[in-house]
């Protein structure tokens, strides 16, 4: 299928395999895996995957990337070589992960630390950056979109040290004030490195990691086929059929929205804190294994009960769990 418009030229041959975007040019392996993607000969990466079609290496533009994971396919490692002088040069980033969530990033050369706090147990969505040097701690916060990608980022003085500007599918144009277009920009050793939902800014390659996948956002879509199949979707590279109302943190399955509260009082509250930031059920009084949803009649939306509601939890859900 080839369509044009004033602006964009694309090239889809067949099983989706995207060819060609604008000046982009994509190739692919036997197992529909992105081997080769950029704009000239001159500017061009060749990329190699394991086994499990997991991106292993990444060579072009003066650079090559090797990258490692553990059992459960979460990158941990990311060795790059680069010849600035011709003589070779090599910068080491350890990943650190609670469940499926980044914690922290760990840059061996420079014994930086940047440890990522979230909203809650179950939420994407980034609320504050401690990055550690020797004794020296920076603090930073997030200001994000309703589906949590960070917008803007200001310091411990309230001053902005990061601002995002987004297109459709997220490429990211970073500024000091919202309306300008300054690439990438850091402030005080700070590296905003997360996009959308669940997604790590790879800067050697303009790739996100998206945890099970890669992300291309010039294209918003992966450059490996799902590895759940059809499962996923009928298109296999498909990230959202709309990234302002949709979320995909694992590179598996698209997921739609929603925000849901839930008033409680301060035993309910501490209970839910105990619980990872879910709302557990009880019986008789005793938390149980039960599921109590916070969409459901007696949730104490208008603070009315007793005792009175002192707390509120905020829930992130998918549409099956918003519709259960």
């Amino acid at each position: 299928m080839e369509k044009e418009t004033e602006q964009k030229k694309y090239l889809t041959p067949q099983g989706d395999r995207l060819s060609q975007w604008n000046q982009w040019r994509y190739e692919h392996d036997a197992h529909g895996n992105v081997i080769s993607r950029g704009t000239s000969s001159s500017n061009r990466q060749v990329y190699r995957y394991d086994g499990d079609n997991r991106l292993t290496l990444a060579e072009g533009n003066g650079m090559k990337a090797i990258y490692h994971y553990d059992a459960l396919g979460r990158s941990i490692r990311k060795v790059v070589t680069t010849w600035p002088t011709g003589t070779p040069q090599q910068e080491q980033t350890g990943f650190v992960w609670h469940g499926l969530k980044l914690l922290q990033e760990r840059h061996a050369n420079t014994d930086k630390i940047q440890t990522y706090c979230y909203e809650s147990h179950e939420s994407y969505t980034p609320l504050a950056c401690i990055v550690a040097k020797g004794s020296v701690r920076n603090y930073f916060w997030y200001h994000t979109d309703v589906n949590g990608a960070p917008l803007d980022v200001t310091d411990e003085d309230g001053k902005i040290a990061w601002s995002g500007k987004y297109d459709a599918f997220g490429t990211v144009n970073s500024t000091t004030m919202a309306y300008f277009t300054d690439r990438e920009r850091s402030s005080r050793n700070f590296d905003q490195n997360l996009r959308y939902a669940g997604q790590y800014f790879d800067k050697e390659t303009g790739l996100h990691f998206n945890t099970y996948r890669y992300y291309a956002p010039e294209i918003g879509r992966f450059i490996t086929p799902d590895p759940i199949g059809l499962n996923g979707g009928l298109n296999l590279y498909t990230y959202a059929p709309n990234p302002i109302g949709w979320i995909d943190p694992w590179g598996l399955a698209k997921d739609k929205t929603y925000t849901v509260t839930r008033n409680m009082n301060a035993i309910e509250a501490e209970k839910t804190r105990k619980a990872g930031g879910l709302v557990p059920g009880e019986t008789n009084g005793v938390p149980d294994r039960r599921a109590k949803w916070v969409n459901i009649d007696g949730a104490n939306y208008d603070r009315t009960t007793n005792p009175k509601p002192t707390h509120t939890a905020t829930l992130e859900v998918t549409k099956e769990g918003y519709d259960m």
